[in-house]
């Protein structure tokens, strides 16, 4: 899985960020163990995670897939924010 993640992200940087999320700009990222979508808008998404809320802000955000507790958020995202 790993080499199928290398491959189509080759031209994107890439971020991880802890254990909890990962940003691929200005595309979007994946986010685990989300327990809830709180708040959903083109500017702002707010999810609850094991250790609180998680907020997103940024540009033509939507939600790509929800699957389980992963969620695959499609825009630019500026902010991440953790409460």
């Amino acid at each position: 899985m790993a080499f199928l993640k290398e491959e189509l992200f080759k031209d994107i940087m890439t971020e991880t960020v802890g254990e909890r999320y990962e940003l691929a700009y200005p595309y979007g990222g994946r986010f685990e163990n989300v327990i809830s979508v709180d708040e959903i808008s083109r500017c702002r998404i707010v999810f609850t995670v094991r250790n609180g809320k998680m907020i997103l802000t940024g540009e033509n955000l939507s939600i790509r897939s929800y699957c389980g507790t992963d969620v695959t958020v499609k825009g630019k995202i500026t902010v991440v924010e953790r409460k």
